[in-house]
């Protein structure tokens, strides 16, 4: 079986999602260059984060972050994309994991109970094949203890896409577009 995969390696090489290098073996989706570089916000272990000012007065929340600055052109936008469009859902298993490793000793997961992907919508998600959003909390969910709840949300409305709107059309573009479809089992969760 090794030479079949030396062959394939060959012809057919893993490339870092960044960059495109040739990965090496112990390497997954991204090189060691790319995934040291990568532009992490470490907002998990701070608190009144600027994401917490931000949503501060505009809905309850008890902590957000984000895992990675992103930029027009940037190393995140390329990650992104390939997560997004690039039929590779594995790709977010892996930065689910990412994340989960590195805010762990942040505390950020402590209290919470359950994981909810976003969901897409029925034709949205048809047309790509796999919701980005379910394979970050996938990839949370198997390195903790945090239940996943892949159903618990559904897209009412096919909204268009969040991608050339300002900020105030983004809030306007998902008011009132998700419903719970079983809240029994979320009771009493975090």
């Amino acid at each position: 079986m090794g030479i079949w995969n030396d062959l394939i390696q060959l012809f057919f090489p893993k490339l870092c999602t960044s960059c495109s290098t040739k990965l090496m073996e112990s390497e997954a989706f991204l090189c060691l260059k790319c995934l040291y570089t990568l532009p992490r916000t470490d907002y998990a272990h701070l608190r009144n984060n600027p994401l917490e000012v931000l949503f501060s007065g505009r809905l309850p929340f008890e902590k957000i972050a984000s895992f990675a600055y992103f930029s027009k052109e940037g190393m995140v936008q390329t990650i992104v994309h390939e997560l997004k469009y690039g039929n590779n859902p594995e790709l977010g298993e892996f930065l689910g994991k990412l994340i989960y490793y590195e805010w762990k000793s942040s505390g950020f997961f402590d209290t919470i109970d359950g994981l909810i992907p976003i969901p897409l919508h029925a034709k949205r998600l048809k047309k790509r094949g796999y919701n980005q959003s379910y394979h970050l909390a996938k990839g949370i969910a198997n390195s903790s203890q945090i239940t996943l709840f892949p159903n618990a949300l559904k897209r009412k409305v096919n909204n268009p896409s969040q991608t050339s709107l300002s900020r105030s059309e983004r809030w306007n573009n998902v008011d009132g577009i998700f419903s719970i479809e079983d809240s029994t089992a979320l009771q009493g969760k975090h």
